[in-house]
């Protein structure tokens, strides 16, 4: 066996497994001081092993997979949603899961929160006066760690609430520390009263008989709080309660387009649309639209999301939804590669 760099090999495989040898291999191998003979049969040694064999396998296979995803991109745009997408003003759950739901599409509703108090009270002020001796957690130093939704447990810190309304409220427009669904602010028992100014939707759309940190939490942060794109593995219904929310959104085929390199999270920052260093980003069917208080928003389960706060904001989010079945949930369709 030659005996050379690991990038260099690593770099050789990659491009076997992908078709793109011999010559080509050989000459980058000479450039880096292999013999001839030897240059070739390393390359051959490589292209026999089963494991490169069973990769170009699996690689034929996920290039079959994106051909079909970009042809959902293409009947996609060509549907009329892009034009059509907005909001509705009170669907009844039959509307709701019939057009939206079953077909995995986003839609803005308007008038399912107008009989909430929650709706004319809430705000960070408010909930500093009420509660503000109660210990909360929330997210911090979030500047000082590109991936503070993925280092979640050590970016947690503990405060008084009012301490927390005092930062959103000094800091301006800030993404260093915010009060996410993670922290279940919502279940601790010193501000359950709070449970009683929202109901659980509208009949036919919400389970009413699902209730917990498992099915709604909050959300609530300064102007400038930011949720980094990523996609979630089960459906969403998101309230916004108090300030407005920019929302961009981008389609499930559209997944090859947003370098998905890691879990759920895109390395793709929406606020920057750095097409330089993503070019595939350009291709993608993006759609933007800005929450008003009083507004939900359905996130269908595999659609990247990108959200921002405009205002100071409270948000809730929902997970039981209801139809004939619970909620559909991404995990159990992550099945087991199968032989091709």
């Amino acid at each position: 066996m030659s005996d050379y760099n690991t990038d260099l090999r690593e770099q050789l495989i990659i491009n076997i497994i992908c078709g793109d040898y011999r010559k080509e291999l050989t000459e980058l191998l000479l450039t880096n001081g292999l013999g001839e003979e030897t240059a070739r049969d390393e390359i051959n040694r490589l292209a026999r092993n089963p494991g490169i064999s069973a990769a170009r396998r699996l690689i034929k296979r996920a290039e079959k997979i994106e051909a079909l995803l970009d042809i959902q991109h293409e009947l996609f745009r060509k549907s009329g949603f892009i034009s059509e997408f907005g909001t509705r003003q009170r669907l009844s759950g039959e509307e709701f899961y019939t057009k939206y739901f079953f077909r995995n599409l986003p839609v803005v509703v308007a008038g399912w929160m107008d009989d909430w108090p929650a709706l004319k009270t809430w705000s960070p002020r408010n909930f500093g006066d009420r509660f503000g001796d109660v210990e909360i957690e929330v997210v911090a130093d979030r500047d000082s760690d590109r991936k503070y939704d993925q280092n979640y447990e050590r970016l947690c810190r503990k405060m008084p609430l009012k301490d927390f309304v005092k930062v959103i409220e000094s800091k301006g427009t800030t993404n260093d520390i915010y009060l996410t669904a993670r922290n279940h602010f919502l279940w601790l028992p010193e501000v359950a009263e709070l449970l009683d100014e929202f109901s659980v939707g509208p009949p036919g759309v919400l389970d009413r008989g699902l209730r917990g940190p498992s099915y709604t939490e909050l959300w609530m942060g300064a102007a400038g709080t930011v949720s980094p794109l990523h996609h979630d593995g089960c459906n969403i219904l998101f309230a916004q309660v108090h300030g407005r929310k920019q929302v961009k959104l981008i389609p499930p085929h559209d997944i090859a387009k947003v370098y998905n390199h890691r879990g759920v999270f895109s390395a793709v920052d929406l606020d920057l649309m750095d097409f330089e260093r993503f070019p595939l980003l350009k291709e993608a069917t993006v759609l933007d639209v800005t929450l008003n208080p009083g507004e939900f928003l359905f996130l269908p389960v595999g659609w990247w999301h990108w959200v921002k706060a405009l205002d100071p904001s409270i948000s809730l989010s929902f997970q039981n939804l209801y139809h004939e079945s619970p909620n559909i949930l991404l995990a159990p369709h992550l099945k087991r590669v199968k032989q091709w």
